[in-house]
């Protein structure tokens, strides 16, 4: 049995989700229709109001955190992670369209398997 790499198993995640980020932006119309209600759900069941901070680990285009920053208002405070760039830069895309406001830096995240710090940073946005 080989030996597992985390570092290299979340590098393969972010180079497959990156590679696949188009294809969620163009098909994003369908997917709200179709998995859009349950985003809502997650908000509703979340009991989220105006004026909360939310952290979306894994926000890749922006789904719950385009809901959620809707429903917290600019009294609040949501920010997205995603390992993968491009799955956020869709999120930029869909927030800027609906008038969010949207700031990336880059975040260093920790690394769950070891619980040291990834030398890699990871996008992050926020989404007011």
């Amino acid at each position: 049995m080989a030996n597992f790499d985390p570092k290299q198993f979340v590098e393969t995640q972010r180079q497959d989700w990156n590679r696949v980020s188009s294809a969620w932006e163009k098909w994003d119309a369908w997917l709200d229709i179709s998995m859009g209600s349950c985003n809502r759900r997650l908000v509703e069941r979340a009991r989220l109001a105006p004026g909360h901070r939310v952290l979306d680990l894994g926000c890749g285009t922006g789904y719950p955190a385009i809901p959620a920053a809707l429903r917290v208002g600019n009294t609040g405070h949501v920010t997205g992670v995603d390992l993968a760039e491009e799955m956020i830069e869709v999120a930029h895309r869909k927030a800027a369209a609906l008038g969010l406001l949207w700031s990336s830096t880059q975040q260093n995240q920790r690394d769950t398997a070891g619980h040291r710090m990834a030398r890699h940073a990871r996008r992050h946005v926020r989404c007011a």
